[in-house]
């Protein structure tokens, strides 16, 4: 590994430990992926984002198929992570849309 590679790594892997691992698993994985936006690792096109949303729903739905469920777990935690992604591109606070869901349900 070059050493800018090696300096990179090592710096996100300091700021990424920073995240309070103690908070809710939702808003522990909002703050990962501000501390990697901070870093340049973000998507900023809808499209990417929808993209990746398939990509982790199709792996989920083959989970199932196969029945194996520490995949299956590991699928839907994507999943969900991306789904947090989303929410956290388009300014909206999850909790609050799941909270009015909750109460429409």
């Amino acid at each position: 590994m070059c050493e800018e590679a090696e300096l990179l790594s090592d710096s996100v892997t300091s700021i990424l430990t920073k995240v309070k691992q103690i908070q809710p698993a939702d808003q522990e994985a909002l703050a990962l992926q501000k501390a990697a936006a901070k870093l340049g690792f973000d998507w900023y096109e809808s499209h990417k984002i929808f993209a990746k949303i398939e990509e982790e729903l199709n792996k989920l739905k083959e989970a199932i198929k196969d029945n194996e469920t520490s995949d299956i777990e590991a699928e839907f935690g994507d999943l969900y992570f991306i789904l947090l992604y989303l929410a956290r591109h388009l300014n909206l606070d999850a909790q609050k849309a799941l909270k009015k869901t909750n109460t429409k349900f």
